[in-house]
């Protein structure tokens, strides 16, 4: 009769509003999952960003270390240079004593 299909409307309506309130908890809960995870996400790449600023900061530290190194070696490279020029030129001013002693020995040697 009309009183039952009417009592059976209602009570699938009862039904259907409990499943969508379910379902509703349901969502809230899953997009409460979702943002932590998306969150978990942001914090783990945000950690790994800080890792790589801090090995970066390593490497330009390192990196300037060797700048330094090399400069000192370019010094040490351009002092050794001269060294040779100075000892190559006091060989040849020995030499040219060597020959003055020789030729002033001769000399007196002749008076």
């Amino acid at each position: 009769s009309i009183l039952d299909s009417v009592n059976e409307l209602e009570t699938q309506r009862r039904r259907l509003a409990s499943r969508c309130t379910e379902l509703s908890r349901k969502r809230d809960v899953l997009t409460t999952e979702y943002v932590v995870m998306q969150l978990r996400e942001v914090e783990t790449r945000d950690k790994h960003i800080a890792v790589i600023r801090q090995k970066d900061a390593v490497i330009r530290q390192k990196d300037e270390e060797i700048c330094q190194l090399l400069m000192q070696l370019r010094e040490v490279e351009t002092r050794d240079k001269h060294i040779a020029v100075i000892r190559q030129k006091d060989a040849v001013i020995r030499q040219k004593d060597e020959e003055i002693c020789q030729l002033l020995m001769q000399l007196r040697e002749v008076e």
